[in-house]
């Protein structure tokens, strides 16, 4: 196949730019080798990370195992905390809710409360009012929450993940920890809380991971509603990513960022796919200006006939 030329270093077509359009060129190059150092450095993180998963599951487990300990030992508990397990052992919506008051402020007694209220309240209110609690305690609720988890119904699985992701802190690792062995429907939750995050594109990295191509095109949907530099980064991750389905989606909700996009197809000129270039031309006819033309003439002037034809097409 002949030798495709670079979008990023096709200094003749540069120099038919006008000065002004040259430098636009040039921010969207440095945009990219930004990001091409942000995706490298999750990459080069994930050993790191995999031995503080293990860490922090270690951790979780032996303290979850504590809780469950202090649960066998009814008689070992304080007055309070005896009364309160009266109350939530009812049944009753609105005494166990009252068995929930202050509950954080317990330690370990209140942890095993939070823990199972969220697993055997037949209230939803009252599993709710549980896992808040344990997600604002932070990492010391962790225990609570994983005590609970596998008895949790799938919808309050969702909840604690849309819970989680509104914390600035201390998430990465329990939704990490989730999303290992979530189902489709609560890795939909878990991406759509990604893509809100600074560390959105590990978390989608995971749950990309032997994923469909249906789940990853959703992932990207839900990017594409997102405006902002940390959902842009996973568009560029997603067009770069050599899997053509991905790039196409990646540059039809680039195409609707304008400028911004730019970025996302310098990720995707690189593959030699007839149905992602097209796509890239198509994305830049719609974002429009300078440097979107500077693509579109690139594509039309590229070596490989097959990969000229699609911007020619692109462009009826």
């Amino acid at each position: 196949m002949p030798h495709t030329t670079s979008l990023l270093s096709s200094l003749t077509l540069m120099l038919l730019l006008p000065a002004f359009a040259q430098a636009d060129v040039e921010a969207v190059r440095e945009k990219a080798r930004q990001y091409e150092q942000q995706i490298k450095d999750v990459k080069d993180s994930t050993p790191g990370l995999k031995l503080k998963m293990e860490t922090f599951q270690a951790q979780i487990k032996q303290k979850t195992e504590e809780l469950k300990a202090l649960g066998k030992d009814f008689d070992s508990l304080t007055a309070e905390a005896k009364r309160r397990a009266e109350l939530a052992k009812s049944g009753e919506e609105e005494k166990q809710l009252e068995a929930l008051k202050g509950a954080e402020g317990l330690g370990n007694e209140g942890l095993l409360l939070l823990a199972f209220t969220a697993k055997d309240s037949p209230h939803e209110k009252v599993r709710r009012m549980a896992i808040d609690l344990a997600v604002e305690l932070g990492e010391n609720g962790f225990p609570a929450i994983a005590h609970a988890y596998e008895s949790l119904p799938g919808k309050d699985r969702v909840y604690l993940v849309e819970q989680l992701g509104k914390r600035k802190t201390d998430n990465l690792l329990p939704l990490l920890a989730i999303g290992r062995e979530a189902d489709p429907e609560l890795r939909k939750a878990l991406a759509k809380v990604a893509v809100r995050m600074d560390e959105g594109l590990v978390i989608v990295g995971l749950l990309a991971k032997d994923a469909d191509d249906q789940f990853v095109a959703e992932m990207i949907d839900m990017a594409a509603e997102v405006k902002g530099e940390n959902t842009t980064l996973l568009l560029f991750a997603a067009a770069k990513s050599g899997n053509p389905s991905h790039a196409v989606a990646a540059l039809k909700a680039a195409a609707d960022r304008g400028q911004e996009g730019l970025v996302v197809l310098a990720a995707a000129y690189e593959t030699k796919d007839a149905k992602v270039r097209g796509e890239l031309v198509r994305a830049a006819k719609k974002i429009g200006g300078d440097v979107a033309q500077f693509v579109i003439d690139h594509a039309l002037k590229d070596e490989d006939q097959e990969l000229r034809q699609a911007a020619e097409e692109a462009l009826k």
